[in-house]
């Protein structure tokens, strides 16, 4: 609080530059104002996966088959403004897709063919880094940005078994097995941020994104996220 002319005023400290009795000094200070209102932001949150894509078993391969559900997401981000209109922003990440029973039945003449598969829920865990554009005035009450990300990481998934059954002139039963495994993947990612301030630091977003990614385990991804950011 500092008083001036008989009132009172509250001076923030990031914008302070110098503190002195003496005009003199004001007069040989070099008038340069850091811009403050560009800050860092951190964002955490959370989401909903929506596989895109999937496909079924095909002749016991069910290492790369999937019948995937909405999955959950969990998030932590930091944006760094670099220009008024251009940042950096690095995302940690992790998803889990469950993969469901993914039946499958077709018929031609006396002849049918069933599948049913259980397992296979994918876990995936990345890291990404990117550039984006928008507007990163903090001081601003909404905030819109969107950012390409290049991203590394690591999925798992469960066992899986495959069920297969003919009926017809040569009827048979089948089992295949995959036993769970993790293989690494890249990542390439596009957000879209809706940033609404509540406060003086703080405020909640939502935040659309699509992913493509590297291995033949992991769908394509459309991820609704939601969040706080500080």
């Amino acid at each position: 609080l500092i008083e001036s002319r008989g009132d009172l005023i509250t001076l923030e400290k990031d914008n302070t530059r110098l503190i002195s009795k003496n005009y003199e000094d004001i007069l040989k200070e070099p008038q340069k104002v850091e811009r403050t209102k560009y800050k860092p932001i951190w964002t955490f949150g959370a989401g909903l996966v929506f596989p895109q894509g999937n496909r079924h078993f095909n002749g016991g391969n069910p290492k790369s088959a999937g019948d995937y559900k909405t999955g959950i997401s969990l998030f932590a981000g930091y944006v760094i403004p670099l220009k008024p209109f251009c940042a950096f922003k690095g995302e940690i990440d992790y998803s889990r897709i469950p993969n469901g029973d993914n039946y499958y039945y077709s018929s031609y003449m006396n002849d049918s063919y069933t599948t049913h598969q259980t397992g296979g829920n994918i876990n995936e865990a990345t890291v990404r880094a990117g550039l984006g554009i928008g507007n990163f005035n903090t001081e601003d009450k909404i905030i819109i940005d969107a950012f390409l990300s290049l991203g590394a990481g690591v999925i798992f998934k469960d066992a899986t078994t495959l069920y297969e059954k003919y009926t017809g002139a040569s009827p048979r039963e089948s089992v295949y097995t995959e036993t769970a495994f993790s293989e690494s993947l890249f990542c390439f990612n596009l957000n879209i941020s809706v940033k609404y301030k509540i406060g003086r630091n703080a405020g909640f977003f939502i935040e659309p994104q699509t992913g493509v990614y590297s291995s033949l385990n992991a769908p394509f991804q459309v991820v609704l996220k939601a969040g706080a950011f500080f």
